[in-house]
């Protein structure tokens, strides 16, 4: 009987364990701030380099109000146009003059991001005329750079300055 009560008595023992240890367990909490805690004014300034000679750089700037559970936005270039197809739980989405700025629905100060496509010019070196060595080789005998122009997407955060005034 003692063996018995033995055995009970461990199997009674890791149970109480296994509780005590889920009841101790941390539950992640959702560390996110409410809206509420931002509502207020906010500036932006942002320029967006296309990047080497000739390329094509645009600055952004402009303020938001965090209001409710609303974001409005007023920037140069604008007019600034709320995309409607863009719904809840998704970021609030503006069309800016070609700029598109976003605003997370949780965060809007800290995940307040702009994209863009822009122009960037770069050099590429094409050869002009060929010739031939001694061995039969052919090879570049003159060249030249050529400007080149791509479309490239540039996208990040923006700066955001709480308005004191």
């Amino acid at each position: 009987m003692s063996d018995r009560w033995s055995r009970a008595s461990s199997a009674l023992a890791a149970v109480v364990a296994m509780a005590t240890l889920a009841a101790c367990h941390n539950v992640p909490v959702d560390t996110e701030e409410p809206i509420e805690r931002h509502l207020g004014v906010y500036r932006f300034s942002q320029h967006i380099s296309g990047g080497g000679t000739g390329g094509e750089n645009v600055d952004i700037e402009g303020q938001f109000v965090v209001f409710g559970d609303t974001v409005t936005v007023d920037a140069r270039p604008g007019p600034c146009r709320l995309d409607t197809r863009v719904t809840m739980p998704n970021p609030f989405t503006y069309d800016c003059g070609g700029v598109t700025l976003s605003f997370d629905r949780r965060d809007p100060i800290g995940r307040a991001m702009y994209s863009v496509t822009v122009t960037v010019t770069q050099t590429r070196t094409i050869c002009v005329r060929y010739a031939v060595d001694s061995s039969g080789r052919r090879y570049c005998a003159e060249s030249r750079n050529e400007p080149t122009q791509r479309q490239v997407k540039q996208s990040g955060y923006l700066r955001v300055q709480r308005n004191t005034g």
